[in-house]
């Protein structure tokens, strides 16, 4: 007779045969030896595939800020206006 959590009755069943314990538990073990097997092709794939090291940042060269004639700057001067350039 099989039984509930609570205790209660659920139902009848025959207990398995030697054949029918013998399968179930063969069946055990070729899940297991699958799982093994799949868990090793993981582990080797992880392993190949590595994520390539990170590289150290290198700012990259720039020129300075300096104007083209150097820091001076020159002004015309026409009339009321007054145009001054670097």
């Amino acid at each position: 007779m099989c039984i509930d959590s609570n205790g209660r009755d659920s139902g009848y069943r025959d207990a398995m045969t030697d054949q029918q314990l013998q399968m179930y538990q063969f069946n055990q073990q070729m899940q297991a030896q699958q799982m093994q097997q799949l868990n090793q092709q993981l582990q080797q794939t992880g392993k190949a595939w590595q994520p390539p090291p990170p590289q150290p940042y290198t700012a990259p060269q720039v020129t300075p800020l300096t104007p083209p004639g150097g820091n001076q700057v020159r002004c015309i001067n026409a009339g009321v206006y007054t145009n001054c350039r670097y």
